[in-house]
Formats: C-alpha cells, sequence, structure tokens
C-alpha cells in the first residue's frame, strides 16, 4: 500500500462514477515495506490518539455515556488507507510542522520525549495507512483510529487495546481479531484487512489466501461486511452521534473508508440501487458532494429508486455541498443533468428546487435565478412561493460572493426603506453574507433576489 495514497479530491464533477473505485491503486504487494514498516522509538507511539480532538487518555466510553444504556460491543478493526483529510494534514505536518497534526508533538512533550517535534515527525513519516478499531453501541458505530506502522505484535495490540479504555470489556475478542487480522498482512490488502465479530467470514482463513469458491465466497462476504457497516453507521447519525463532541470527525472518516470499501469490492460491476443508496449517504456524510452526485446519478438513470428516496437523497446533497463548500460545481453538475433527469423523474418538482438552493447559495445573478424560478412556478406556483421565501434559502455561502452593500446602500439599490432590508435580514429571506464578523448583502444576489420576487409578484 502506498504510504500516501490519496484519492483524486480535485476530480471533475462529469467524471464516471466508476472514477470513484480505487482499481487504478498500485498493487500493495509491490511495497514491501506495508507488512515490515517498524514503529519509531517513541513511548505508546501507535496508541497515541491521531484525531486532534483526543489525547492518548481519551476514554470513548465517556464520550458515548449520554448517548446509549447497553454494552459496548467490539464490532471489528481494519486496516485502511489514509483518508484525504488526513493525508493533507500528514503532508502539511512534514513539510513545515504546522498544522491540525501538530498536537501530536505537543501530547508526545506531555509523555516526556526528548524531541517532541522529531519524534512525531518520525511517526508520521513511518505510518503506512491506519488502524481502525470499530465499537458497537446501541444505535450506531464509534471508532477509535490510530496509526498503522506494518506490524501487529503483542506489544502494538496491547496498546491498541489500551486505547478503548479502562472500561472496554472486549479486550479478549479484540486481541483475537488482531492476531488473525496480523495473519493476513501481505495477504490480503484493503480493503479485506478486516477482523472481529462483525467480519465473519470476509476476514479469511487464518493462514494462507482464499483461492477459487473460497475467494469468490470471501468477495461477497467483504462486499457485505462493508454493506452492513454502512447501515450501522448511518443508524447512528439518524440517532445524533455524530453531532456528539469530536464524533462527527471520526465518523466521517469511516464514511469514506467504507464508500471506498463498497466500491472497490464490487470491483467494476453496476453497484444495485441499495447498495448505492447507502453509498451515497456515506459519501455525503464523508463530504464528498461530487461522488454522491454521481451516485444519485446512477440510481435515477438505472431507474431503481423510488421518488421519495430521490427527493431525500437530493436534499442531502444540496446540504452537503453547502456544508462543503462546493456549490457552484454542485450546481453547475446538477443543472447540467436537469432536464434529463427532469424526463426520467417526470418533472419532479423538488429537482429544480434543489438546484435553485444551490445557486442561492452560490450567490448568482437573476440571469440564473430567474429561469429556475420560473421554473418552479411552472411546476407548483403555490409551492414556489412558499419555498422561496423561506430562511435560510438565500444566504450566501461562497468564498467570493461578489461586492457587498451595507443596509442603507441594499434600500437604495432595489428602491426600498432600511427597516424593509433589516426587517428581512433578521427573518433570513433575504440574501447576506457574513465578511469581518458582520452581516452585508451581496450585489449580484440581492439584484437575482429582487428579479425573482418581481418575476413572482412575491413582495405584493
Amino acid at each position: 500500500m502506498p504510504s500516501e495514497y490519496v484519492m483524486d479530491t480535485d476530480r471533475s464533477w462529469r467524471a464516471e462514477f466508476a472514477c470513484h473505485a480505487l482499481g487504478a491503486m498500485p498493487d500493495p504487494a509491490s511495497d514491501p515495506s506495508f507488512a515490515r514498516a517498524v514503529a519509531p522509538a517513541v513511548p505508546h507511539a501507535h496508541a497515541l490518539e491521531v484525531d486532534p480532538a483526543f489525547g492518548p487518555d481519551f476514554d470513548p466510553f465517556a464520550m458515548m455515556k449520554d448517548l446509549m444504556t447497553g454494552e459496548v460491543r467490539l464490532h471489528s478493526v481494519f486496516v485502511a488507507p489514509f483518508t484525504p483529510t488526513f493525508a493533507s494534514a500528514r503532508k502539511q505536518y512534514l513539510e513545515d510542522g504546522s498544522g491540525p497534526l501538530s498536537v501530536i508533538a505537543e501530547e508526545l512533550a506531555k509523555q516526556g520525549a526528548p524531541e517532541p517535534a522529531v519524534a512525531a515527525r518520525a511517526m508520521l513519516t513511518a505510518a503506512h495507512g491506519m488502524s481502525v478499531i470499530v465499537l458497537a453501541l446501541d444505535h450506531g458505530v464509534a471508532t477509535v483510529p490510530q496509526l498503522f506502522f506494518g506490524r501487529l505484535d503483542a506489544e502494538i495490540r496491547s496498546q491498541m487495546i489500551a486505547a478503548c479504555g479502562e472500561k472496554f470489556s472486549a479486550g479478549p475478542a479484540l486481541e483475537a481479531a488482531l492476531i488473525h487480522l496480523e495473519s493476513r498482512l501481505g495477504v490480503d490488502f484493503w480493503p479485506a484487512l478486516v477482523a472481529g465479530p462483525a467480519a465473519g467470514p470476509a476476514a479469511g482463513p487464518a493462514a494462507g489466501p482464499a483461492a477459487g469458491p473460497a475467494a469468490a465466497e470471501q468477495a461477497g462476504d467483504l462486499r457485505s461486511f462493508w454493506l452492513e457497516l454502512a447501515a450501522a453507521l448511518l443508524e447512528g447519525t439518524e440517532s445524533g452521534l455524530a453531532g456528539f463532541g469530536g464524533a462527527r470527525e471520526r465518523l466521517t472518516d469511516l464514511a469514506w473508508w467504507i464508500a471506498q470499501g463498497i466500491l472497490t469490492t464490487h470491483n467494476g460491476s453496476t453497484v444495485p440501487p441499495d447498495d448505492l443508496d447507502l453509498l451515497v449517504r456515506c459519501m455525503l456524510l464523508a463530504g464528498d458532494p461530487a461522488g454522491a452526485g454521481q451516485g444519485i446519478d446512477a440510481l435515477v438513470r438505472g431507474g431503481g429508486a423510488d421518488e421519495e428516496g430521490v427527493i431525500e437523497l437530493l436534499n442531502a446533497f444540496v446540504d452537503g455541498a453547502i456544508s462543503a463548500g462546493q456549490v457552484e460545481p454542485a450546481a453547475q453538475w446538477l443543472a447540467g443533468v436537469r432536464e434529463e433527469w427532469a424526463t426520467l423523474l417526470d418533472g419532479l418538482y423538488d429537482l429544480p428546487l434543489a438546484l435553485f438552493r444551490l445557486q442561492a447559495a452560490a450567490g448568482l445573478g437573476p440571469e440564473v435565478l430567474v429561469p429556475t424560478a420560473r421554473l418552479l412556478s411552472a411546476i407548483d406556483r403555490k409551492a414556489a412561493r412558499n419555498d422561496l421565501t423561506k430562511e435560510p434559502l438565500w444566504q450566501v455561502v461562497v468564498p467570493d460572493p461578489g461586492e457587498l452593500l451595507d443596509t442603507s446602500a441594499a434600500a437604495e439599490r432595489i428602491g426600498r426603506s432600511t427597516s424593509f432590508i433589516a426587517k428581512r435580514i433578521e427573518a433570513k429571506t433575504i440574501p447576506t453574507y457574513r465578511s469581518e464578523g458582520q452581516l452585508r448583502l451581496p450585489l449580484r444576489a440581492l439584484d437575482a433576489w429582487k428579479a425573482v420576487m418581481d418575476e413572482l409578484k412575491l413582495l405584493d
């Protein structure tokens, strides 16, 4: 496994959905250091938490106690490549010692390391990926991610078990899973390096590679493992775990690994609709609206999604693009597929509404917003009149919204009073943009808003 494998996060929005698969990743067998790398001589280096939100004394049970009433169980453990976010932070730290991973040096200093910055650099250089312990909760899962240095010997296994906290009762099960996983290093590779109770047959035989029918059966079991983990993850996000403390960052990483696991185990074949639904939701949680959009496209074109499911995914897609700061490319992409989707979805109102939300968040001008508003009104005038005056539809989130106006200038621009503007700023029903701690009105977006209001006669 390459030590700095990162998916291409700058890929084109119009790239084929299949480009997200890892089939082009170099064969890990060509990098024997994957199974032989040695952790640097830093006390408890492997057990050091790499999530900046938590130090090496992190106790997952303290985080979970308000979210569960039952026992925390071992779900699985797997070895994976760095996520794009972590790979970027790792590269930054190795280049200049800055960024979110500078916390590692701080934690090593607390442990008494004589040269913590040097030790942190050595750790991140030696690491080839992540070892991730997945814990099963009453609703959903939680993770304990740690750097992986290519070995899972007794000392490292002990440190990994200790990292799960004093109240963790599944130590023996985790020990057995890690021993099994160690036997698979150099035999299986990502995303097949899985073990533990939930992995089952997907973990492969205890010795030697699976072959013939057994290999095909293991591939199916592996696919099922990642799909079932996706379902467990999404159950947890729906019950509120994702917003608790630093859990969201950890589950975002898990969602990325799951998405890549699902794609890779399908091995270039068509992803069935039910699997696509899980895949799209994981991509959205992972902050990958580009991949999610392509997944929704596959669902729509394949005819395997019901209308209610498409609406739910569309709304999540828009929310994800806004959260990820990708509203402009998302709007361009959705505009490109809208007409064909409209035919396939029988003129679904929510499709142009999703496009309008993206265009408004991008602060685009009247030449873009007015035609979309007309389309909405033509499909359902009453719904359009209601939706286009809702908050926070008009909040602009792009880095460069263009010229910004204060309240007085905005009032003069549209021929209304300052109290008219102030009232709508407070209600969040007029375009605004936060700049240097103050709310301003983007000129281009304000012109679009006024044109839409006039077109649909929403101010009278």
